[in-house]
């Protein structure tokens, strides 16, 4: 233990808390990197046994890490990744240092900006907060053709019980379709 003689974990660290922006963390991870590099800095992975043989592999990563090139710039985003069967541990997740938010995107434009490049749904739940002023849904890919956009639907059969749809032709248009 770290600031206790009792520790309750393998690693505890006990320290008065602090403000956020105080620059006096109860923990700090830091990077040897170049100042003028971006995305270096301070990062935790997550790791466990991943066979019989008692290998490991990295699931998970958070990085708190620098957004820019500049000398003196200290601006700097968080970042989530996580790893699918067979391959790197890849970001998933950004919170960038003005508070935008992106999955499945490392630029986000918009404070929730989430991003996908096939033909899966992007669900989005019950949203309660009545001080919001619009949800922005694009469809990905520059082509045009007869598909679904944006759906309402009365249940979760999304096919059989559609209210109305934004769907997209041919020549690029959107139609607004109600049942």
């Amino acid at each position: 233990g770290i600031g206790t003689t009792a520790p309750a974990h393998p690693l505890d660290v006990l320290g008065a808390n602090t403000a956020v922006g105080s620059g006096a963390s109860q923990l700090a991870v830091f990077s040897t990197s170049a100042y003028d590099t971006a995305s270096t800095g301070g990062s935790i992975g997550f790791q466990g046994k991943k066979n019989s043989g008692g290998d490991y592999s990295e699931n998970a990563w958070i990085g708190g890490l620098k957004e820019n090139t500049g000398d003196g710039n200290d601006a700097g985003y968080l970042a989530f990744g996580t790893r699918p069967n067979g391959s790197a541990v890849a970001e998933r997740m950004r919170v960038t240092s003005t508070g935008l938010v992106g999955v499945n995107t490392d630029s986000p434009t918009h404070h929730f900006h989430v991003s996908h490049n096939d033909d899966s749904n992007v669900t989005v739940g019950n949203i309660f907060d009545n001080s919001v002023t619009g949800i922005h849904i694009a469809k990905s890919g520059s082509s045009d053709g007869a598909g679904s956009v944006l759906k309402f639907s009365a249940d979760s059969d999304t096919n059989q019980a559609a209210i109305a749809h934004i769907q997209d032709d041919t020549s690029g248009d959107a139609n607004l379709v109600f049942y």
